[in-house]
Protein backbone atom coordinates (compact mmCIF):
# COMPACT_ATOMS: atom_id res chain seq x y z
CA UNK A 1 0.00 0.00 0.00
CA UNK A 2 1.43 3.62 -1.18
CA UNK A 3 0.69 6.92 0.86
CA UNK A 4 -2.47 8.41 -1.22
CA UNK A 5 -1.57 11.93 -2.50
CA UNK A 6 -2.77 15.08 -1.05
CA UNK A 7 -3.01 14.11 2.63
CA UNK A 8 -1.14 17.28 4.49
CA UNK A 9 -1.15 15.63 7.63
CA UNK A 10 1.48 13.40 6.91
CA UNK A 11 4.40 14.91 9.22
CA UNK A 12 6.46 11.47 8.62
CA UNK A 13 7.35 9.20 6.38
CA UNK A 14 4.04 6.93 5.40
CA UNK A 15 6.42 3.50 5.15
CA UNK A 16 7.77 4.07 9.06
CA UNK A 17 4.24 4.45 10.51
CA UNK A 18 2.79 1.54 8.31
CA UNK A 19 5.99 -0.21 9.94
CA UNK A 20 5.15 0.32 13.76
CA UNK A 21 1.57 0.11 12.75
CA UNK A 22 1.46 -3.99 14.13
CA UNK A 23 3.18 -2.67 17.50
CA UNK A 24 0.79 0.45 18.12
CA UNK A 25 -2.05 -1.82 17.49
CA UNK A 26 -1.08 -4.92 19.56
CA UNK A 27 -1.65 -2.17 22.43
CA UNK A 28 -5.57 -1.77 21.38
CA UNK A 29 -6.89 -3.95 23.85
CA UNK A 30 -10.26 -3.68 25.57
CA UNK A 31 -8.89 -1.77 28.28
CA UNK A 32 -6.57 0.57 26.40
CA UNK A 33 -4.62 1.49 28.79
CA UNK A 34 -1.51 1.31 27.16
CA UNK A 35 0.79 4.38 27.14
CA UNK A 36 3.51 5.36 25.17
CA UNK A 37 6.93 6.52 27.67
CA UNK A 38 9.00 7.87 24.65
CA UNK A 39 9.93 11.01 24.03
CA UNK A 40 8.00 13.32 21.95
CA UNK A 41 9.91 12.77 18.70
CA UNK A 42 9.04 8.82 18.62
CA UNK A 43 7.00 7.33 15.88
CA UNK A 44 4.78 5.81 18.46
CA UNK A 45 3.94 8.96 20.11
CA UNK A 46 3.20 10.74 16.61
CA UNK A 47 0.69 7.82 15.40
CA UNK A 48 -0.46 7.16 19.12
CA UNK A 49 -0.79 10.42 20.91
CA UNK A 50 0.12 13.72 19.01
CA UNK A 51 -1.75 12.19 15.91
CA UNK A 52 -4.37 10.86 18.07
CA UNK A 53 -5.47 7.51 16.43
CA UNK A 54 -6.04 6.34 19.86
CA UNK A 55 -9.71 7.77 19.86
CA UNK A 56 -10.76 5.81 17.21
CA UNK A 57 -9.26 2.83 18.38
CA UNK A 58 -11.31 3.64 21.92
CA UNK A 59 -14.63 4.43 19.73
CA UNK A 60 -13.96 0.87 18.09
CA UNK A 61 -13.80 -0.72 21.44
CA UNK A 62 -16.68 1.34 23.03
CA UNK A 63 -18.95 0.26 20.18
CA UNK A 64 -18.21 -3.17 20.16
CA UNK A 65 -19.18 -2.99 24.03
CA UNK A 66 -22.90 -1.86 23.10
CA UNK A 67 -23.13 -4.04 20.20
CA UNK A 68 -22.55 -6.88 22.81
CA UNK A 69 -25.01 -5.53 25.29
CA UNK A 70 -27.82 -5.43 21.83
CA UNK A 71 -26.63 -8.98 20.96
CA UNK A 72 -27.06 -9.59 24.71
CA UNK A 73 -30.13 -8.10 25.25
CA UNK A 74 -32.07 -8.20 21.88
CA UNK A 75 -30.27 -11.12 20.04
CA UNK A 76 -33.36 -13.81 20.37
CA UNK A 77 -34.88 -11.04 18.15
CA UNK A 78 -32.06 -11.92 15.37
CA UNK A 79 -31.67 -15.16 14.81
CA UNK A 80 -29.53 -14.98 11.94
CA UNK A 81 -26.58 -13.32 14.25
CA UNK A 82 -24.72 -15.01 15.90
CA UNK A 83 -21.76 -14.42 18.54
CA UNK A 84 -18.79 -15.17 15.93
CA UNK A 85 -21.05 -12.45 13.65
CA UNK A 86 -20.83 -10.33 16.64
CA UNK A 87 -16.86 -10.53 17.66
CA UNK A 88 -15.57 -10.05 13.94
CA UNK A 89 -18.11 -6.86 13.83
CA UNK A 90 -16.44 -4.14 12.09
CA UNK A 91 -12.90 -5.39 13.05
CA UNK A 92 -11.64 -3.92 9.75
CA UNK A 93 -11.68 -0.14 11.32
CA UNK A 94 -8.34 -1.80 13.39
CA UNK A 95 -6.77 -2.01 9.83
CA UNK A 96 -3.85 0.62 8.89
CA UNK A 97 -5.93 2.48 6.09
CA UNK A 98 -9.39 3.11 8.35
CA UNK A 99 -7.39 3.84 11.94
CA UNK A 100 -5.81 6.67 9.77
CA UNK A 101 -8.81 7.60 7.64
CA UNK A 102 -10.96 7.69 10.49
CA UNK A 103 -8.88 9.70 12.83
CA UNK A 104 -8.15 11.88 9.51
CA UNK A 105 -12.14 12.59 9.63
CA UNK A 106 -13.49 12.18 12.84
CA UNK A 107 -10.37 13.72 15.11
CA UNK A 108 -9.01 16.46 12.94
CA UNK A 109 -11.88 17.30 10.89
CA UNK A 110 -10.88 16.74 7.04
CA UNK A 111 -12.72 15.25 4.60
CA UNK A 112 -9.53 13.77 2.82
CA UNK A 113 -8.81 11.29 -0.16
CA UNK A 114 -7.62 9.01 2.64
CA UNK A 115 -10.82 9.16 4.65
CA UNK A 116 -13.06 8.30 1.27
CA UNK A 117 -10.69 5.56 0.62
CA UNK A 118 -10.85 4.32 4.17
CA UNK A 119 -14.79 4.66 4.07
CA UNK A 120 -14.65 2.84 0.81
CA UNK A 121 -12.85 -0.12 2.35
CA UNK A 122 -15.11 0.06 5.15
CA UNK A 123 -18.38 -0.77 3.36
CA UNK A 124 -16.39 -2.93 1.36
CA UNK A 125 -15.17 -5.12 4.10
CA UNK A 126 -18.60 -5.61 5.98
CA UNK A 127 -21.78 -7.00 4.55
CA UNK A 128 -24.09 -4.77 7.31
CA UNK A 129 -23.65 -1.68 5.16
CA UNK A 130 -25.84 -1.75 2.71
CA UNK A 131 -23.35 0.54 0.65
CA UNK A 132 -21.60 -3.38 0.56
CA UNK A 133 -24.68 -4.11 -1.94
CA UNK A 134 -24.46 -1.40 -4.63
CA UNK A 135 -23.31 -2.25 -7.47
CA UNK A 136 -21.75 -0.54 -10.13
CA UNK A 137 -21.22 -1.45 -14.62
CA UNK A 138 -17.75 -0.25 -14.30
CA UNK A 139 -18.34 2.26 -16.85
CA UNK A 140 -17.16 6.22 -16.88
CA UNK A 141 -20.70 6.91 -16.55
CA UNK A 142 -21.64 4.43 -13.88
CA UNK A 143 -24.81 3.17 -13.34
CA UNK A 144 -25.76 1.89 -9.71
CA UNK A 145 -27.33 -0.90 -8.43
CA UNK A 146 -28.74 -2.19 -4.91
CA UNK A 147 -30.06 -4.89 -4.01
CA UNK A 148 -31.40 -6.64 -1.02
CA UNK A 149 -29.12 -7.44 1.60
CA UNK A 150 -28.56 -10.98 2.79
CA UNK A 151 -30.87 -11.78 5.70
CA UNK A 152 -28.03 -12.11 7.84
CA UNK A 153 -26.39 -9.30 7.20
CA UNK A 154 -30.00 -7.12 7.65
CA UNK A 155 -29.94 -8.34 11.18
CA UNK A 156 -26.69 -7.49 12.12
CA UNK A 157 -27.65 -4.04 10.61
CA UNK A 158 -30.19 -3.30 12.65
CA UNK A 159 -28.16 -4.54 15.59
CA UNK A 160 -25.37 -1.90 14.56
CA UNK A 161 -27.85 0.70 14.77
CA UNK A 162 -29.52 -0.31 17.89
CA UNK A 163 -25.43 -0.29 19.81
CA UNK A 164 -25.30 3.39 18.10
CA UNK A 165 -28.08 4.60 19.85
CA UNK A 166 -27.27 2.79 22.80
CA UNK A 167 -24.00 4.25 22.99
CA UNK A 168 -25.80 7.95 22.56
CA UNK A 169 -28.58 7.87 25.22
CA UNK A 170 -26.81 5.20 27.60
CA UNK A 171 -29.54 3.59 28.71
CA UNK A 172 -31.47 0.64 27.66
CA UNK A 173 -34.87 1.82 26.47
CA UNK A 174 -36.46 -0.37 24.12
CA UNK A 175 -38.70 2.26 22.62
CA UNK A 176 -35.66 4.79 22.21
CA UNK A 177 -33.72 2.09 20.63
CA UNK A 178 -35.72 0.87 18.36
CA UNK A 179 -37.92 3.62 17.03
CA UNK A 180 -35.53 4.51 13.56
CA UNK A 181 -36.56 7.54 12.21
CA UNK A 182 -36.90 7.44 8.43
CA UNK A 183 -33.67 9.26 7.53
CA UNK A 184 -31.61 6.69 8.74
CA UNK A 185 -33.38 4.07 6.99
CA UNK A 186 -33.43 5.74 3.46
CA UNK A 187 -29.54 3.94 2.70
CA UNK A 188 -31.65 0.52 2.79
CA UNK A 189 -33.62 -0.24 -0.79
CA UNK A 190 -37.36 0.28 0.11
CA UNK A 191 -37.82 -3.73 0.47
CA UNK A 192 -35.01 -3.58 3.09
CA UNK A 193 -36.70 -0.88 4.79
CA UNK A 194 -39.73 -2.02 6.00
CA UNK A 195 -38.22 -5.44 6.66
CA UNK A 196 -36.10 -3.27 8.99
CA UNK A 197 -39.12 -1.00 10.18
CA UNK A 198 -41.27 -4.45 10.61
CA UNK A 199 -37.85 -5.97 12.99
CA UNK A 200 -38.35 -2.88 15.06
CA UNK A 201 -42.03 -3.26 15.61
CA UNK A 202 -41.61 -6.80 16.38
CA UNK A 203 -39.36 -6.17 19.40
CA UNK A 204 -41.21 -3.47 20.43
CA UNK A 205 -44.24 -5.69 20.62
CA UNK A 206 -42.94 -8.61 22.83
CA UNK A 207 -41.14 -5.83 25.12
CA UNK A 208 -44.73 -4.27 25.94
CA UNK A 209 -45.80 -7.60 26.87
CA UNK A 210 -43.49 -8.08 28.80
Amino acid sequence: MSAPEGNEFFRWEFDRIQKIFGSVRACATDVCECEFKEDESSDHYRFWTAFNARQVVLEYYEHKHYLQLAFKTYGSHFPKVTQAIIDRHDVSKLSFLEVLGYTDKFVHGRNSTLWLLALHHHYMSNSHHPQFWVHSNGQENAIHRQEDMSPTALQESVLDMVAVVWNKIKKNDTIGLFSFEDRYLERYTPEDAERVRVMAKTVLYHDALK
